[in-house]
């Protein structure tokens, strides 16, 4: 892609208000459609696009939701930054296939996160399931979004570009006071700062450190670094959170969204017991 062509890319993409995140994800979905199609991308055809995306689904294996996300990208490119007058119809998006997050216990996340033995990663790891935020949400965090005196996180690159406040735990506070103390690094701009304090800490970094303590307490099936978030929202319903309140700490746009979380909870917490139990003396007579 030329410099101009991806010039144009980028101030479509922020006049439109996309966050830095997605406009990464965008511009590296049309970079791997280009190394694919290996041609000028004027060239390109709407049969090419949907040739594109069914290899990154079949070719490369790619989940739906990143063959949708690179779709997405390649599709703004040519209808917005290349004015091509072209039915959005002809890309349709793979269908999603629904899957229940791993939850874990109270307890267990507890265990988990003082896993962790890298102090900065265990700060990261306690704020992100503490308030229920994304990853990028809390690595992107600044040293003055935490809100001690209202004990509130401000979210400011949170999905979608819109803001929200989240709930600052005690013992969080009490930890990110032990991080900040025990690291030296400058972190005026990154709560959680890289060696270069104008970038904040690698995702990578504190997922390795993530998927190293749950191979410590041998956790199988292993969860994703956003089954932390899963698992506030879930804890929270559990201990009787109205739905309502969860939506507003998660940031989610429709309630039926949070509603998901209403499947997750522990079926013990609602007092629900098989029918089987109460015929237990049957088959374990004493």
């Amino acid at each position: 892609m030329s410099d101009l062509l991806f010039s144009k890319l980028f101030r479509d993409l922020k006049t439109r208000g996309m966050s830095l995140s997605s406009i990464k994800n965008y511009t590296l979905g049309v970079k791997r459609f280009q190394k694919w199609f290996g041609r000028d991308l004027p060239l390109a055809s709407v049969e090419d696009i949907q040739r594109f995306h069914l290899h990154l689904l079949e070719g490369e294996g790619l989940s739906a939701q990143t063959a949708n996300l690179y779709l997405a990208a390649v599709r703004f490119f040519y209808v917005i930054t290349l004015d091509r007058n072209w039915n959005l119809r002809s890309f349709p998006f793979t269908k999603v296939k629904r899957t229940l997050p791993i939850i874990l216990s109270l307890e267990r996340v507890c265990e988990l996160i003082q896993a962790v033995d890298d102090v900065k990663c265990r700060a990261v790891l306690m704020t992100i399931y503490s308030a229920g935020l994304r990853a990028n949400e809390a690595l992107h965090l600044h040293y003055t979004d935490i809100l001690s005196d209202r004990m509130q996180i401000h979210v400011r690159e949170a999905k979608g570009g819109k803001a929200r406040y989240s709930v600052l735990s005690e013992v969080c506070l009490l930890e990110l006071r032990r991080y900040w103390k025990a690291t030296p690094e400058n972190k005026r701009t990154f709560l959680f700062p890289a060696s270069d304090p104008s970038q904040h800490i690698s995702a990578k970094i504190v997922r390795d450190s993530f998927v190293r303590a749950q191979r410590r307490l041998r956790i199988e099936p292993r969860m994703r670094l956003h089954g932390l978030r899963h698992c506030f929202a879930t804890h929270l319903i559990e201990s009787g959170v109205d739905l309502r309140i969860v939506q507003l700490l998660l940031g989610h746009a429709s309630i039926s969204t949070t509603a998901l979380y209403t499947h997750l909870r522990d079926q013990r917490s609602l007092g629900v017991r098989s029918p089987l139990d109460a015929m237990a003396q049957k088959f374990f007579k004493p």
